[in-house]
């Protein structure tokens, strides 16, 4: 039995999902451990699918021949292999090619290909004449691309040939969503750091061509989910301002990048004004929902999450959806899913393994939704489908990006197969099949235009909002529970870092006079070091953003700070006037207050001061209760009531109290008629 035949035998021997994928990934690695072949064939456009009233395929490859002989006398046959039966000989099919030939076309190509050169060939084929397509049944044939040079196979290309016979009288509900995510281009000083997501806004960058996708799909009227970080579309709305790099490059607003991100969010901005584009968002920094919750962080979620909605509000104008939302990473827990339905959430767009589905008869496609009970009711899960998602993970795939969104299309049309009209349910309600595909932000650039386009239009599909999927699926995902919630905390240590920076910088934001632009920054930096790709490990680069506020507002502290000395008061009262420091370019109002058991403070022991400039003088009189030198408490705080500087003055007062001076005039008078008194008594 050869290698073909294992594979497969070894799926329809067994059938479980799991050993077939197992059995798949087992081979895969190995093929791509081999040396890269000296000819290679990549698809550069493929007819999605065809129809009895459009029966021509039409192929082209790109040849690249990298090894030391020109090829000459060439063929492209076409192998048409026999309809797959199951997703598992089908997804064979993409490794393996055709398990045998129904029928083949060879077309003869003029021309060579010369050493180190490449040439796109093209190729047509009237599936009409192809006696092996069925024409009273859909189907997805497996197809193999050859390239022969003088009879000899020197390349091929696997790919499927989908048939759609007649409209689908009930298509697959289709919920999807792009994930506008990545990398922050900017570090915690404010200038950008990562050269990559320059690229990625450009021409050619992933950003872009999500972007561009997305728009298309919007212009075209089929309804998708973007899921937004809040924390990436603030920066790049600082970068279209115009930025400073880490090198010291300055980047000006309507130029290079900063243009770039301009254009960007403005494209962004008009797919998400309309209906088909519903928009939701991560938490501001995208943190780990479960490690907030758990470590008692649930007001600053909160807070971030009212982050989130103003700066989507701002960089595109709409408000993101209360209903949907996707967790950063997928990270879950039942007290996160408890939250999100707390906040209103009712549809959470989870990983394919998030919960287990169960196997379904005859190994068909298992259930896209699923329940879970929570402590605050019961939330749905949209669940993409294991082998469509795998799929966008295979990079000999991805590398080949027309041939990757081919291979989803297939997948799919396979699911849909399985039951193109399934029965009704049985109470006489109608079954509505679904199926669910997340779209990373770190697929390659080149794939979104044929995955979008061809996705957009299958026939067999029907795309709606996520929203929409979990009410019409039917039957609805059956309940169960997380399979492996995520239980990664901060240390304690980061921890109570980040919460003394967040009580300081909300002391650091009522010293502000006008505006609180830096306080914003400061608050934005404290919710991108709860980043969930900041958990441990990776806690040092959260750190960083921990560090950048503490710093600010250290300096802030101290500049406010007033210079203290030691006083003499050479009369019963008199003045202490404190130097304030530097305020800087922001203008802060704070308090200062006197705290002493020996003076009294006849106009008051608390002076509210707005330090606007440097050198200010703030005098408080003060009058000596008695002799000698006495010490008196320097206090200034924030209006919210935090202290930011404690210290002690001395003040010495040489004068002598009125009223112990009289008290002792007293004494001594009374002492006097006393002895006078014994003196005449003696006599």
């Amino acid at each position: 039995m050869g290698p073909r035949m294992g594979i497969r035998g070894a799926a329809r021997a067994f059938g479980p999902p799991i050993l077939a994928a197992t059995l798949l990934a087992s081979a895969l690695p190995h093929a791509l451990a081999q040396s890269p072949p000296p000819v290679s064939l990549t698809l550069l456009d493929q007819t999605p699918w065809v129809t009895p009233e459009r029966p021509r395929l039409s192929i082209q490859v790109l040849v690249r021949n990298d090894g030391a002989a020109r090829l000459d006398d060439l063929r492209v046959h076409l192998v048409v292999g026999p309809a797959v039966g199951s997703r598992f000989e089908y997804e064979a099919s993409l490794v393996e090619g055709p398990p045998a030939a129904v029928f083949i076309q060879s077309t003869r190509v003029d021309g060579v290909v010369a050493a180190g050169a490449t040439r796109a060939l093209g190729v047509r084929l009237d599936t009409a004449e192809v006696p092996a397509i069925a024409t009273d049944e859909s189907a997805v044939y497996p197809l193999e691309i050859q390239l022969r040079s003088r009879g000899r196979v020197v390349a091929r290309l696997a790919t499927p040939l989908v048939s759609i016979v007649r409209a689908p009288e009930r298509p697959l509900l289709f919920s999807w969503w792009a994930e506008f995510d990545g990398s922050l281009p900017m570090g915690p000083d404010g200038r950008v750091r990562d050269p990559g997501v320059e690229a990625a806004i450009g021409p050619g960058g992933g950003l872009r061509a999500l972007t561009r996708a997305v728009a298309a799909l919007a212009e075209r009227g089929t309804p998708i989910d973007l899921v937004v970080h809040p924390a990436l579309l603030q920066q790049l709305a600082a970068m279209a301002d115009g930025y400073e790099r880490t090198t010291g490059v300055a980047v000006a607003a309507g130029t290079g990048p900063a243009g770039d991100a301009a254009v960007l969010l403005e494209v962004l901005a008009a797919a998400a004004a309309t209906p088909q584009v519903q928009v939701s968002a991560y938490p501001f920094g995208g943190p780990s929902i479960p490690a907030m919750l758990a470590d008692g962080l649930q007001h600053h979620l909160a807070h971030q999450r009212r982050q989130a909605a103003a700066w989507v509000r701002a960089t595109l104008g709409v408000d993101p959806a209360v209903t949907v939302a996707r967790p950063p990473e997928g990270l879950l827990s039942p007290e996160a899913l408890a939250w999100f339905a707390g906040v209103g959430v009712e549809a959470v767009l989870a990983d394919p393994d998030a919960v287990e589905r169960p196997e379904q008869p005859n190994l068909f496609a298992v259930p896209p939704t699923a329940t879970v009970s929570t402590a605050r009711g019961t939330i749905s899960l949209v669940l993409p489908d294991p082998g469509a998602q795998a799929l966008l993970s295979r990079p000999e795939l991805l590398a080949d990006p027309v041939r990757a969104a081919q291979a989803i299309v297939g997948e799919l049309a396979v699911i849909w197969r399985e039951q193109p009209v399934p029965p009704d349910q049985p109470d006489g309600t109608p079954t509505r099949r679904g199926i669910a595909l997340r779209l990373p932000a770190d697929l390659p650039p080149t794939v979104w235009e044929p995955l979008a386009a061809r996705l957009a239009r299958a026939p067999f599909l029907e795309p709606v909002h996520a929203q929409t999927f979990v009410e019409r699926v039917s039957p609805a995902g059956p309940e169960g529970s997380l399979l492996e919630p995520s239980g990664t905390r901060f240390d304690a240590a980061y921890l109570e870092r980040l919460r003394e920076q967040r009580r300081r910088v909300q002391a650091f934001s009522s010293m502000l006079v006008d505006g609180k632009g830096l306080a914003d920054r400061l608050d934005r930096a404290l919710a991108i070091a709860t980043a969930a790709a900041h958990l441990p490990p990776n806690q040092a680069a959260g750190e960083t953003w921990i560090e950048e506020v503490e710093r600010v507002v250290d300096a802030t502290f101290e500049r406010v700070t007033p210079t203290v000395q030691a006083f003499t008061l050479t009369a019963r009262d008199g003045d202490i006037p404190l130097l304030m420091g530097d305020p800087g370019p922001v203008p802060l109002r704070v308090l200062v207050e006197l705290q002493s058991s020996r003076f009294g403070f006849p106009e008051g022991r608390t002076r509210e001061v707005v330090l606007d400039r440097p050198g200010r003088i703030v005098t408080f009189h003060v009058v000596s209760t008695t002799a000698g030198r006495h010490p008196i408490r320097v206090l200034v705080r924030s209006p919210s009531g935090r202290v930011i500087s404690d210290q002690t003055v001395f003040v010495r007062s040489t004068a002598l109290n009125r009223v112990a001076l009289l008290i002792t005039a007293v004494a001594g008078a009374l002492l006097a008629v006393l002895w006078l008194r014994r003196r005449g008594a003696s006599r």
